[in-house]
């Protein structure tokens, strides 16, 4: 739950969406 909550004020952050891309796609497209 706790990181629901951080996740929330990251969004708002270019650096949180950058995170949030990384999670989201796969490890291929890291590169």
């Amino acid at each position: 739950e706790k990181l629901i909550e951080l996740a929330e004020p990251l969004k708002k952050n270019q650096y949180g969406q950058y995170l949030m891309r990384r999670a989201t796609q796969p490890r291929g497209m890291g590169r």
